[in-house]
Order: structure tokens, then C-alpha cells, then sequence
């Protein structure tokens, strides 16, 4: 029986990969129980130590003063249900998940029933971890899984800006199925479009533009279940720069306009956001952009003077959320 100091002893040398002080703390038990060897397995793991994860699977190097009764699930969970080749994955530990796999693990057993490891490596930008995770024989993770929310591992990729892991996972695939997979609503409405946009990531909106057929098969007009454009996800993220790349895809004068006139089911504009999100630079931003493109006094004008459902401008709203500085500007260009 081990007392609490050699549990942790043995825990410490798994998390360093401390093979040979593993192997002396254990010496002298007679056998390691399952659940101590799962919780190293999972130390090991998520630190990428591959000789302590072979050791404590019962598949790799064992002190002679140790008995092993059975080989350990690979699958086995730790207290947040993760396997070993999920914490592996989040890590980026190329060879730990690549003899995991080899050995069993299965490649798309998920997290609480939720996250995938491709999700995981592909949200973390762990690129080969990626491609294994694909290329796995006989069968590669299921790139079409999602999470509780409604995400896929590109919609993941996307709203952190993983330019490469969003590239593994296009890899060999036609431009419908990547359009299939961009396009991809979550539970809210939100496509990985939209969360790009939301995050500010310029080089991944245009990277979905590219993969989408030049936009072909990019559905940019999209609305999520609050009516919200991805225009408007850029505004309401604070990202003005993002906004302008989205219009400069547009196929044509139509599409944005339909973007710039865009509101949400609460009937507040792409301004009104700007408003809600707060600094006057990006209400500034908005205004110029606006100024940038056709009919541009025609939209200014509707916009400064549209009311959402509650009856408020933009206007309106910055002096309810005591804005003054906002409304001051707002007041200014009504009176031009």
C-alpha cells in the first residue's frame, strides 16, 4: 500500500518525465493500483513524456520490482473526462499521440461527450497533431464532429486564427466540403465566418474566402439566430479592419449594401453597434467606412436615423448609455 507522499512522489516524476525516479519511487510496491497508474498515464501525457506514458500503459520499460496485473486503457478518463491523447493533442506532443493511436486510443473519443483531440489541436494550432489526427489509419478523426455549441474543429480554427491548422484541415478536401464545413451554423447560427469576423481575424476571413471556390461557395450573408450579419460581428468585436476586408469580398455593389444596411432581429444597425461596443474611434471607423463606397450619403444618413425595435438612433442610444462624447460627434454630423 502506498502512502500519500509516494502517491505524489510518483505523480511529480510522471509530470517531469522522470523515468528512473519513477521507477525507484515504485520499487517496493507490489503492485501500482489502476487508478494512481491512470493519473500518471495522464501527467505524462499532457507533458509529453512518452517513455513515462509507455511505462505506466504496461506497454513500455517496467521496473522488475513492479507488477504490472493488465495493461491500461488507453481511453481511461481523468477527473474532467479527458483521455491521454486529448491532454496529448491540446499539448502538441507529436510522438505521445502517435504511439497512443498505434496503440489503440481511440482517435475521436471526445472530452464530456464534447470536444474532440482534433478540435483541441486544431483550436491550439498544433498543425502535425493535426494531420495525424486525419491521417490516421484505418480511419482519421471525423473532421464533420462537433461540440456542444454547435462547432466543428474549422469554426474552432477559425475564431483563434490558426492560418495552418485551418490549412491541415482543408487539405485534400473539394471546395464543396470545405464550403460545407465553413458554412456550418452552430447552435447560435454563428459559422466559423462569422466567428472569424467577431475576433478580428483578417487573414482567416480571407483564407475562407479562398478555400470557399473565391468566395463562390461562401455564404457572407449569413445571419446567426440573432439576426446578427457577420458585418456586424466585426463592429460588435471591435474590429473595423475586419469589416473592411468582409465588404471588399463582397461579389458585388448589391451584396454590400445589403451588409452595410444590414440589422439585427433587435432592428440595430451596423452604427448601433459601434455605439454598444463604445470607443468614438470605432464609431469613427464606421463612418468611414461608410464614406468609402457607393451611395455613401444615402446609407450615412439611413443609418445615423434608423431606429431599432425600442425606437432609439444611434444617437439615442449613446445618450441612454450616458456616451456623451458619442453623441456629441453623432449630433455633429446630423447637423452637416
Amino acid at each position: 500500500m502506498l502512502n500519500t507522499a509516494q502517491r505524489r512522489a510518483l505523480l511529480k516524476a510522471a509530470r517531469e518525465g522522470d523515468l528512473e525516479r519513477l521507477a525507484s519511487e515504485a520499487t517496493g510496491a507490489v503492485s501500482l493500483p489502476v487508478p494512481l497508474r491512470r493519473e500518471m498515464l495522464h501527467e505524462a501525457a499532457a507533458h509529453g513524456h512518452l517513455s513515462v506514458v509507455q511505462y505506466c500503459a504496461g506497454g513500455g520499460r517496467r521496473s522488475t520490482a513492479v507488477r504490472f496485473d493488465t495493461d491500461l486503457d488507453l481511453d481511461c478518463r481523468d477527473e474532467h473526462l479527458r483521455t491521454p491523447l486529448y491532454l496529448a493533442a491540446a499539448a502538441g506532443h507529436m510522438l505521445v499521440c502517435s504511439w497512443l493511436l498505434e496503440h489503440g486510443s481511440r482517435v475521436d473519443a471526445r472530452k464530456r461527450g464534447d470536444w474532440t483531440s482534433l478540435m483541441i489541436a486544431a483550436c491550439h494550432g498544433h498543425v502535425q497533431v493535426v494531420r495525424l489526427l486525419l491521417d490516421h489509419k484505418p480511419q482519421g478523426a471525423n473532421i464533420h464532429l462537433v461540440n456542444r455549441e454547435g462547432s466543428n474543429a474549422v469554426a474552432l480554427a477559425a475564431r483563434e486564427g490558426q492560418v495552418g491548422a485551418l490549412d491541415a484541415l482543408f487539405y485534400g478536401l473539394s471546395v464543396a466540403s470545405r464550403a460545407e464545413l465553413v458554412n456550418a451554423p452552430s447552435n447560435q447560427g454563428k459559422t466559423a465566418l462569422g466567428r472569424a469576423a467577431f475576433c478580428g481575424r483578417d487573414e482567416v476571413v480571407k483564407q475562407l474566402f479562398v478555400a470557399c471556390g473565391e468566395g463562390e461557395l461562401l455564404d457572407i450573408m449569413v445571419r446567426d439566430k440573432g439576426g446578427n450579419t457577420v458585418l456586424i460581428d466585426a463592429i460588435a468585436g471591435g474590429h473595423p479592419n475586419t469589416a473592411r476586408s468582409l465588404l471588399e469580398l463582397c461579389a458585388s455593389k448589391h451584396q454590400r449594401l445589403s451588409l452595410l444596411q444590414g440589422v439585427d432581429d433587435a432592428g440595430q444597425s451596423l452604427l448601433h453597434h459601434a455605439v454598444i461596443t463604445g470607443p468614438l474611434e470605432l464609431v469613427q471607423s464606421v463612418l468611414d467606412l461608410l464614406r468609402e463606397y457607393d451611395d455613401a450619403d444615402f446609407v450615412l444618413m439611413w443609418m445615423l436615423n434608423v431606429r431599432d425595435c425600442l425606437g432609439r438612433t444611434p444617437r439615442d442610444m449613446a445618450e441612454q448609455r450616458r456616451a456623451r462624447h458619442l453623441a456629441e460627434a453623432l449630433s455633429a454630423i446630423v447637423a452637416q
